[in-house]
């Protein structure tokens, strides 16, 4: 496979595998003839997040000599560290290197068949073959070229199995304003809880021990580390989200992980577009997409910039079932 993104793209190109970096040690190539797919599943397998650039997103675009495959389509099928191949692409633009991209090449060179190459005296050959690579060259105006070689494994890609379609609870809102949402919770914390009743929209979080003592007094500081807990909660109109729409008049409560909601955020703030998500029900996974302006017969409210060029972002995360007590809607 040989793709050539243009410097216009390296931007989109660069937050989307930083994105995947944040969920994930790891990052998965999958190839076909008109697309390429990077996956990252989190290490608790709780958060599954894919981006799909089109043909059209490149300059140009080749995969040759895909292997076949009886039950999937067609695929060239890899992985990196994600750490790795995040570092070339931090290190692009003139604040870092006094040059400006021009463009970059990214290339998947595939084991061939040993060969005989002749020893240095030319009395005895070796079996040599060229090794599994990812290759980056970035290419700048003042004429400097850079290469760089990343060793992969081949693997399976984990697709998710779910369709944003069967979740009949959704909304879409600016990633600008669900980012002031999180600004109020401490970083170390593991889960953020989303109860949404037509009324309101309550955000609530715990946090115990090291976090919560942060805030206490020194007599609550006596108090047992297993006891004590800070809690914070904010209180959200439905008019803030520019697609409001619960399936359950009831309401619903989704508690899931911090850390993948703030890399999903981040991403989605990064290139200016409003966030989605797609669910049903805590303890099933709630469905995030970056991107998608047509949200079915809802009009887009807001001014957001366009897709870069044929990135589909999606994401998936468990969730688990009601936290909150004594919580009503009245």
């Amino acid at each position: 496979m040989e793709a050539e993104i243009p410097a216009a793209s390296l931007k989109a190109f660069y937050k989307a595998l930083q994105c995947l970096s944040r969920i994930s040690s790891d990052i998965s190539f999958e190839a076909t003839e008109d697309q390429l797919l990077l996956v990252g599943v989190s290490a608790s397998r709780a958060a599954h997040a894919s981006f799909t650039f089109q043909q059209q997103f490149f300059d140009t675009y080749r995969v040759m000599d895909l292997p076949s495959s009886e039950d999937d389509e067609p695929a060239l099928r890899c992985r990196v560290q994600a750490k790795l191949l995040v570092g070339i692409f931090k290190a692009r633009g003139s604040t870092t290197t006094g040059h400006a991209i021009e463009k970059c090449t990214l290339r998947i060179e595939q084991p061939s068949e040993p060969v005989n190459i002749a020893a240095g005296n030319g009395s005895t050959s070796h079996n040599a073959s060229v090794e599994c690579r990812l290759v980056v060259k970035m290419v700048y105006k003042e004429g400097v070229c850079r290469t760089h070689r990343l060793f992969y494994e081949s693997c399976d890609v984990w697709r998710s199995e779910y369709d944003k379609n069967d979740f009949k609870s959704r909304w879409r809102i600016s990633a600008k304003v669900a980012a002031s949402w999180i600004g109020h919770f401490a970083r170390g914390l593991e889960e953020v809880s989303i109860r949404m009743s037509p009324r309101d929209i309550l955000v609530r979080s715990w946090a115990e021990g090291h976090y919560a003592g942060m805030a206490n007094t020194q007599i609550d500081a006596a108090v047992s580390e297993v006891t004590r807990a800070l809690q914070t909660e904010l209180t959200i109109d439905p008019a803030d989200f520019d697609v409001y729409h619960l399936a359950n008049s009831h309401g619903i409560e989704l508690t899931f992980g911090l850390r993948e909601f703030r890399s999903i955020l981040q991403y989605a703030e990064a290139m200016a577009l409003p966030l989605q998500a797609f669910f049903s029900r805590g303890g099933e996974p709630v469905l995030f997409s970056v991107g998608d302006l047509n949200f079915g017969d809802h009009p887009t409210r807001g001014n957001y910039s366009q897709q870069p060029d044929d990135v589909i972002a999606e994401f998936a995360v468990a969730t688990i079932g009601e936290v909150f007590s004594g919580m009503s809607n009245t």
